[in-house]
């Protein structure tokens, strides 16, 4: 459904926070930020080949999962309150200013 690219599902920031290998099976700026962070990996629903295909390479190599957990929390770093709320007030400042 593309809906589901522009959402921010919550359950998404609670497996970043918790270290979990984040899978999605849909695209949007979510599935871009878990390419870019390399912290899990998209699929598509209608394909459970290509599902299994790119988990079995963090079931068989344990490093590689970790490292994909390690990213998880990094992402994770980047919605911390304080961070967002600095966006917040910069970007609140910049529209104030611009009236």
């Amino acid at each position: 459904v593309p809906v589901l690219s522009t959402g921010s599902p919550n359950k998404f920031f609670d497996g970043l926070a918790a270290r979990k290998l984040i899978i999605t099976n849909f695209g949007g700026w979510i599935s871009d930020l878990i390419s870019t962070y390399r912290c899990g990996f998209e699929y598509d629903p209608e394909d459970p080949d290509t599902f299994m295909q790119k988990l079995k390479p963090y079931l068989d190599d344990s490093n590689k999962l970790e490292s994909a957990r390690e990213e998880a929390f990094k992402l994770a770093s980047q919605f911390e309150p304080g961070r967002q709320l600095h966006k917040l007030s910069t970007l609140l400042k910049n529209f104030e200013g611009k009236k």
